[in-house]
């Protein structure tokens, strides 16, 4: 069974270490969108596009009605909220 993924491979120096590796900051990244075991698309991206594109598509994620309705299922609503507490 294939699935809708991106990969992201960083390339070049480490810009900054963040602990465990996995959230450190590279120069620059080759993305690779893959769609049923096909490529479907790609690119390479500086450090700051690469981090506008994550944050655009966590935004697209957390407004989307699939999280929203798995967050309902297991009891958290208002998980982002506009106004203050």
């Amino acid at each position: 069974m294939y699935k809708k993924n991106i990969l992201a491979i960083p390339q070049g120096d480490m810009i900054n270490y963040i602990h465990d590796g996995c959230l450190s900051e590279f120069e620059e990244y080759i993305l690779i969108k893959v769609n049923n075991g096909k490529i479907i698309e790609q690119g390479k991206y500086n450090l700051e596009n690469y981090k506008n594109k994550k944050y655009q598509a966590f935004e697209r994620f957390y407004g989307s009605a699939k999280c929203n309705e798995s967050l309902k299922k297991n009891g958290i609503q208002d998980v982002f909220r506009t106004e203050p507490f």
